[in-house]
């Protein structure tokens, strides 16, 4: 944002009077918006990938409750990275399906935000492409 305030047409804007309210709506949100879009799914990935690291070291984003000195700690409100780390042992036992479940949809979540994410920078590159087109 810093370095569309230094560009010519906000200084010219400023000149003529704008408030900096009008400035920010009308010329800066039009040229950061689209990194904006594209970083939100960025850090929504790193945020559960994140997550994911912190339930399998016991570190329950929903809280953590210790039962007693011999039982696991467990999660309080059941997120699915909580799940996923607090029953990693059920894995190797007859029922592995209480953890793949959670981890096939962290999975599943993941990758349809990857494609959005590429899906929408994709359709900014074009979209600035056929503008470029058309002027010319």
């Amino acid at each position: 944002m810093r370095h569309v305030e230094k560009e010519d047409f906000i200084e010219v804007s400023r000149t003529l009077g704008s408030s900096k309210r009008y400035i920010f709506f009308k010329h800066i949100i039009p040229h950061v918006y689209e990194k904006w879009i594209i970083s939100f799914g960025q850090q929504f990935i790193q945020t559960l990938q994140l997550l994911a690291h912190l339930g399998f070291m016991k570190l329950f984003f929903g809280g953590t409750h210790y039962p007693d000195d011999d039982t696991p700690p467990r999660t309080i409100s059941y997120e699915w990275s909580g799940v996923i780390g607090g029953d990693i042992s059920y894995l190797y036992s007859l029922q592995p399906w209480i953890v793949l479940v959670p981890i096939g949809f962290f999975i599943v979540t993941a990758i349809s935000v990857a494609l959005i994410n590429q899906s929408v920078k994709a359709y900014f590159e074009n979209k600035t492409m056929v503008r470029l087109k058309k002027d010319n």
